[in-house]
């Protein structure tokens, strides 16, 4: 009868100590999900704010490269204006010079529309390599907390089993013993 409660006793232990590495198994995996689900989302939500900040960005250059264009046409037709103004108040006297002013000022007003063109262009270039650069640094930091929590998973399976080979380790020197007893 002794032999008999010693080992209903052992096995006892060992069953309580199986469920209770399975209890706190089950617990750390369930803490490690949470902070795996916090850590992308985290990452998610920096990806948005980041696209947000860049798209803000460009429609600001944008806008600031269409003013300038604006004003750059918008002076250059009022020089040519003047320059006309100028030319035909001075036309009997100086038809030839006021022709050349004309041009003058019309090849600049193209270099102008040009130049800001190009500026316009090289402001959205810009924003884009900013924007693509944002999100891929994201994903890097989104893939590396992934590749943590997979790791952390794996090091809690591992501890799991050998719980579970502790266990059941101890259950068999329990029987052994009450059989060699």
């Amino acid at each position: 009868a002794a032999l008999e409660k010693a080992k209903q006793e052992g096995e006892q232990a060992a069953s309580a100590l199986r469920e209770k590495t399975k209890a706190e198994g089950l617990k750390t995996l369930a803490a490690l999900e949470k902070a795996k689900q916090d850590s992308e989302k985290a990452a998610q939500d920096r990806l948005a704010k980041s696209e947000q900040a860049a798209s803000d960005r460009l429609a600001k250059e944008l806008a600031a490269a269409e003013k300038s264009k604006q004003d750059q046409l918008a002076a250059a037709g009022k020089a040519r204006q003047e320059s006309e103004k100028a030319g035909q108040e001075h036309l009997s006297k100086s038809e030839q010079g006021a022709a050349a002013r004309a041009e003058k000022v019309k090849a600049e007003e193209n270099a102008k529309l040009v130049a800001a063109q190009k500026s316009k262009q090289d402001s959205e270039q810009a924003a884009e390599d900013r924007l693509i650069k944002s999100q891929k640094e994201a994903f890097s930091r989104m893939e590396k907390a992934k590749a943590e929590a997979n790791a952390k998973f794996a090091a809690l399976e591992k501890a799991k089993q050998e719980g579970e080979q502790a266990a059941s380790a101890l259950r068999e020197k329990t029987k052994a013993e009450g059989l060699k007893t």
